[in-house]
C-alpha cells in the first residue's frame, strides 16, 4: 500500500500491511503474524489481538495495538510502536531502532540483543531483562524478575520497583533501580553489593 486509507471491519490475514510505505489502516479486529513486515512509513491501529511479530522488520511509521502480542518488535529498525496490552517472551528482540511502549506486562528476556532504541514497559517483566542489550534504553515500570542484565554489553536500563536479582555475567553498559545506579559495582566494594544486590526483593 502507497496511500490513502482502509478500514477493515474484521481479522486480518499474515502480513496484511507489509511493505506498506504510507497511507492509514484501521482493523477492527485482530491482525495474524508479521502485520507490519518490512513497513516503511504510515499508521497502523488494531483493536484487538496482533499475532507474533507484529512489527518484524518495521523501518518506519506508527502501529497502535490495542490487544495483546506475540514479540512484539522483533528485529524492528525504526517507528512507533504502542502496544496496550501484554507482550510475550523475547519482547523486543533484536530491535535495531525506534521506539516500543508497552502498557501491560512482557515475559521473559524483553529487550534481547536490542541496540539504539527505546523500549518502555509499563507492567512488569519476566526474568533476564535486557538479555545480551548492545545500546538504548530499557525501561521497566514494575517488577522484574531473576538475571536482570544478564550478558548485557552496553545501554542503560530502568527499573521502578522491585527485583528478584542482578546477573553476575553483566559486562558493561548501566542498571539503575529506583533511579539509582547498582551496576556497574565499584571494585572495592564489589562482593559486598553482589551480596546486596543478588538476594533483594
Amino acid at each position: 500500500m502507497k496511500n490513502g486509507t482502509v478500514h477493515l471491519e474484521g481479522n486480518a490475514e499474515y502480513g496484511a500491511c507489509e511493505k506498506m510505505s504510507n497511507g492509514t489502516v484501521s482493523i477492527q479486529g485482530n491482525a495474524d503474524s508479521h502485520l507490519c513486515h518490512e513497513m516503511k512509513d504510515g499508521t497502523v491501529t488494531v483493536t484487538g489481538s496482533a499475532e507474533h511479530s507484529p512489527a518484524k522488520n518495521m523501518r518506519g511509521g506508527n502501529v497502535h495495538i490495542y490487544g495483546n502480542t506475540h514479540g512484539a518488535c522483533s528485529a524492528m529498525k525504526g517507528g512507533t510502536v504502542i502496544v496496550e496490552g501484554n507482550d510475550s517472551d523475547n519482547c523486543a528482540w533484536g530491535m535495531s531502532g525506534g521506539k516500543l511502549l508497552v502498557r501491560g506486562n512482557v515475559g521473559n528476556y524483553p529487550g534481547v540483543y536490542a541496540q539504539n532504541c527505546y523500549i518502555h514497559v509499563q507492567g512488569n517483566a519476566g526474568n533476564d531483562v535486557g538479555f545480551e542489550m548492545m545500546s538504548g534504553v530499557l525501561k521497566i515500570d514494575g517488577d522484574a524478575g531473576r538475571n536482570v542484565g544478564s550478558g548485557l554489553k552496553g545501554g542503560n536500563i530502568y527499573l521502578g520497583k522491585r527485583y528478584e536479582s542482578i546477573a553476575l555475567s553483566a559486562r558493561k553498559g548501566r542498571i539503575y533501580v529506583q533511579g539509582k545506579q547498582v551496576f556497574p559495582y565499584m571494585e572495592d566494594d564489589l562482593i559486598s553489593k553482589m551480596c546486596d544486590y543478588m538476594f533483594k526483593w
